[in-house]
Formats: C-alpha cells, sequence, structure tokens
C-alpha cells in the first residue's frame, strides 16, 4: 500500500476533523500546505483542519482569509489565561509571571498552549524556529509521557511502496545505551502505529554481532539486551549489526546465522546523531527516498519538527502523520 494510502485508511477512523496547528502561519510555505489539506479535491479535507498561527490579525493574507483554513492570533485575554497556567505549570522551576509572559509572546509557546488547552490536537512547526525552540517549548508546556526518559525522534523513509524507520536523526547527541534502548522502544511503539508486521528492529554499528569491539559496539550490545529483556511483542532484533547485515538476508546468513529474520529490518536505530543524520540523507538524495520527518517520539501530545529546508511536500506529509499520531496513543 502506497504511504498516503495507508494514511487515509487511518484518518478514515477519525469521529471528528483533526486540527493541527501551524505557530509559523505567516510562512509562505505552510500556506501553500494549509491550502493543500482545504482544497476541495484533496483527499484528507474532511479530515485535517489546518490552523495557522498568527502574531496579530493584521498579518492574515486575504488568500488564507478567503480559504477553509482556520486562523487564530495571539489574543491578549487568552494569553493572560495561559500565563497563569503557565506559571502554575511550571512553579517549581521558578518561573515567574514576567517571564511567562514574555515566553507566550512567542507562537511556538503560545501554540504550545494551545495544544495542552486541547484547543488543537496536534503541532508542526520549525520552518523559521530552531528545533531548540520547538523542543524546549514542547518539554516545557506538554512534556514527556510518563515513564519516558528519553524524547527522541524518526524518520519515515518511503520510496515506493517502501516504508522503514531511521531513529534518531535530530534529537539525542551521543546517546549511552540505556538512552538507545529507550529509543528504540519509542520507535518499535511508532512502528506498531504503521502497523508494521512484524517489526525487524536492528541496532546498527560498525560491528556485526561480534567482529568488532570498542566502546561505541558495547553500547550498542548493551541497548539490545536491553531492548530483548522488555519483551515486546511481534518485534525481532538484530545487533549490533553492519547495514549491509541487516538490510541483506543473505549477508546476513553469512554474518549473523543466529538471527532468524527474514527480508530487510525495517527499523533502524543509529548510535549516534552524526551516523541517522548522515544515514537518512544519503538514503534521501542518492536513493531516492522520500524523508519525512523529524517525527517527535515520547511526548504526551503530538508535536513535530521541521527541517528549516523542509518543502512544501515534507510540511504536507508531517501534517498528516502528525494527524495520525492523536487517532493511536503509543
Amino acid at each position: 500500500m502506497q504511504l498516503l494510502d495507508f494514511i487515509l485508511s487511518i484518518l478514515k477512523t477519525s469521529k471528528k476533523p483533526i486540527k493541527i496547528l501551524f505557530p509559523e502561519g505567516d510562512n509562505d510555505k505552510v500556506q501553500t500546505v494549509a491550502l493543500k489539506i482545504t482544497d476541495s479535491n484533496s483527499p484528507v479535507k474532511n479530515f485535517i483542519v489546518p490552523v495557522l498561527l498568527f502574531t496579530n490579525e493584521k498579518e492574515i493574507p486575504s488568500a488564507v482569509k478567503n480559504s477553509n483554513v482556520q486562523t487564530m492570533f495571539i489574543v491578549t485575554k487568552q494569553k493572560a489565561e495561559f500565563v497563569t497556567k503557565l506559571v502554575e505549570l511550571r512553579k517549581a522551576k521558578g518561573l515567574t509571571p514576567e517571564a511567562a509572559d514574555k515566553q507566550l509572546a512567542l507562537r511556538n509557546y503560545y501554540g504550545m498552549m494551545l495544544l495542552r488547552s486541547n484547543i488543537v490536537d496536534g503541532f508542526v512547526g520549525g520552518i523559521t524556529f530552531t528545533t531548540a525552540d520547538i523542543l524546549r517549548a514542547a518539554l516545557q508546556v506538554v512534556g514527556a509521557k510518563s515513564g519516558i526518559k528519553t524524547v527522541s525522534s524518526t524518520f519515515i523513509m518511503n520510496k515506493d511502496e517502501d516504508i522503514f524507520l531511521f531513529s534518531d536523526g535530530s534529537i539525542n547527541l551521543n546517546p549511552n545505551s540505556e538512552q538507545l534502548a529507550d529509543i528504540a522502544k519509542s520507535t518499535i511503539h511508532f512502528a506498531q502505529l504503521l502497523q508494521f508486521n512484524p517489526i525487524k528492529l536492528a541496532l546498527l554499528s560498525y560491528s556485526t554481532d561480534k567482529s568488532g569491539s570498542g566502546e561505541s559496539v558495547a553500547k550498542v550490545h548493551n541497548a539490545t539486551e536491553l531492548v530483548k529483556t522488555s519483551k515486546l511483542k511481534n518485534v525481532l532484533v538484530a545487533g549490533p549489526i553492519q547495514f549491509d547485515a541487516a538490510w541483506d538476508q543473505e549477508v546476513r546468513a553469512k554474518k549473523f546465522p543466529s538471527v532468524k529474520i527474514a527480508g530487510s529490518c525495517n527499523a533502524f536505530i543509529f548510535p549516534d546523531l552524526n551516523a541517522a543524520n548522515i544515514g537518512y540523507k544519503i538514503a534521501q538524495r542518492l536513493g531516492g527516498y522520500k524523508a519525512i520527518g523529524p517525527i517527535v517520539l515520547g511526548l504526551n501530545q503530538p508535536v513535530n519538527d521541521l527541517s528549516r529546508g523542509a518543502s512544501v511536500d515534507d510540511i504536507y506529509y508531517t501534517a498528516l502523520i502528525t494527524a495520525i499520531q492523536t487517532l493511536i496513543k503509543e
């Protein structure tokens, strides 16, 4: 099944339209995506409501005003209410009303409060904000899921009918074994959302099984053991393993014969941010794969961060994935 068809099959289960907030409503690409979603010929127009956030009403262009796109702007009364809520939320951190007021003048924080208040269902930002801007606001306002120690991310790599997950390409610089295991577990939960059957998880290294040694290999080995002890259903795990062995069953049979996985693995956990970021971009540029994401994993509510170089297509698919995250809980 093609990726869009798969997404539609999940969106059709929604009992109400899903409101996805774009805090950078003044961005041309974001406006193009919102108009694309609400176009009369759009396959998702009945399932997703794009909401564009502006600093003030004067910023809203006529093309958006005259469309089915919903708009919001920073309202003084609502901002004051959010200040009170944010101060209460972060009183243990000593946040003052003055500091909260300054934060909520920014659309990343104001948008997160709209999400926390369930005025919208999901959040997609980052075309002008940095990843740090988005994630800091998300962690402070929305927070991580109970039991999650490591918020992470994954990229959906799609070409024709192939769908793979590459984790973590945007957040954790050099995760230790426990953090790497957390990234793997969150990726497994997301793979369940995408109905991978079975989930074939590869924890990547420059070494396969016991062919090499070193601190990085030991880290991946320990993370693999932690994932295996989690007793997750419908999950096959291989690690430490080189990419060629994870990808090709014949190579794997020679290098790691004890691993009984048919075909290619479909979820890849990279040992650090360098490897993951380089890896997904090589697959994207040389392999012709569409890279959707980064999809943030482990937050209480769906928040996704865009690359500042994201195309209209990237933003569109990230919005769609955010919508299905609202429907299926990890």
